[in-house]
């Protein structure tokens, strides 16, 4: 229960990153940049538990839980390499 908790407050600090993130976009408006990280969001919350509960069915638990803890590190570094792509960089204070 404690790894979980652990797991649940960092991801917590990620939204609000994302919606940072989505807002300095290149090329999009920021209101249409945070509607499209929202609504990708709101997918992922009511796909996701059908989901790992089918993998779980047709795996095991473990290894539905071990695929979101996967995917979650594969959106980390992904976004890492993302960022500078998409985000303009920051010009020295003058």
């Amino acid at each position: 229960m404690g790894s979980g908790m652990a797991r649940s407050g960092s991801s917590s600090n990620v939204i609000p990153v994302l919606f940072s993130a989505a807002g300095q976009v290149r090329g999009i408006q920021a209101g249409t940049a945070l509607a499209a990280v929202a609504t990708i969001g709101y997918l992922g919350l009511l796909a996701g538990p059908p989901l790992i509960g089918l993998t779980a069915h047709v795996t095991s638990l473990p290894v539905a839980l071990g695929l979101v803890s996967a995917f979650c590190a594969a959106i980390g570094v992904g976004g890492r390499a993302l960022v500078p792509a998409v985000i303009p960089a920051r010009s020295a204070p003058s």
